[in-house]
């Protein structure tokens, strides 16, 4: 597995932490085979998160990539459907966690940017305005919060919609 990931890492595999979870057995031309899902870690961030803990008095028994604790929490709250497909997008500051999910297996991960600072500095770019780049800020970052990701069903008309940026 350390060998087949090397190319897909945008870090040395040698100074990373890697676990597998087997997500599926089958057998495809009489040959037994895997579905293996791979999590890869700098030990750097590793550390790094473990020391934050550490200084505020914590004691982790658990770390876990973000996938992984998201599919965890899905399959606590009962958040699957028998033969369902799911997305989980986690919109971040800087990165966007893409997260496919098929019959209650995470099948793909992938942290991908746009963020939601490429967001507000669109917003920002969009408003057009001379006023300081804080204020400016300050107004896209609001604007993010009160118009927000549309949920299922409410694009029906939006493009008939106009937002007040100001």
């Amino acid at each position: 597995v350390r060998w087949e990931i090397r190319a897909s890492l945008p870090f040395p595999i040698e100074s990373a932490r890697v676990e597998t979870h087997l997500a599926d057995e089958f057998v495809e031309d009489n040959v037994p085979k895997l579905t293996l899902i791979v999590a890869a870690c700098p030990h750097q961030l590793i550390d790094r998160t473990l020391s934050l803990a550490a200084k505020a008095g914590l004691k982790p028994d658990h770390l876990d990539v973000a996938p992984f604790a998201f599919w965890n929490l899905l399959l606590a709250w009962d958040g699957f459907k028998s033969d369902e497909a799911m997305v989980l997008l986690d919109l971040g500051e800087d990165k966007t966690g893409l997260h496919f999910f098929q019959r209650g297996v995470l099948r793909f991960s992938r942290e991908i940017t746009p963020a939601g600072a490429d967001l507000t500095r669109a917003f920002m770019e969009g408003m057009g305005s001379a006023e300081e780049t804080d204020l400016l800020h300050e107004r896209a970052e609001r604007l993010k919060i009160e118009v927000g990701i549309p949920g299922v069903g409410t694009l029906e008309g939006a493009a008939d919609q106009s937002i007040n940026i100001s």
